[in-house]
């Protein structure tokens, strides 16, 4: 299997501490990026943009969002739409220009979305 991340990457730490804070959250290598689940998937560890020339995105984070907050966030430069998973509810933010605290939101309203719990 193609890993493509580096286990030992400190955004990697930062969001693997977070997203194991959830209720039953797991974390699974699948597709070679760390996936967070719980049961279902709410968040990934790194992305790509689509097309033939994919644009790496290595340290950033991928998470379901709340369709109404959607077209905001579309429009929010920080975000991108990922490979594969933006025509799902996706998005993605590259780690460096992100607000932790705005972190902990997206992961928390992720895992809501993808668990159908209530907000946490």
């Amino acid at each position: 299997m193609l890993v493509k991340f580096d286990p030992d990457d400190p955004p990697l730490a930062l969001i693997r501490s977070r997203a194991l804070s959830y209720p039953d959250a797991t974390e699974s290598v699948i597709h070679g990026r760390p996936w967070f689940l719980g049961p279902h998937g709410f968040a990934v560890y790194g992305g790509a943009t689509p097309g033939r020339n994919k644009t790496g995105h290595p340290q950033s984070l991928l998470v379901r969002i709340e369709p109404l907050d959607m077209p905001a966030r579309q429009r929010d430069p920080r975000f991108y739409a990922p490979a594969y998973f933006a025509s799902r509810g996706w998005l993605g933010i590259d780690l460096d220009e992100a607000d932790w605290s705005e972190i902990d939101e997206l992961l928390a309203d992720s895992f809501r979305i993808a668990n159908g719990t209530r907000r946490i």
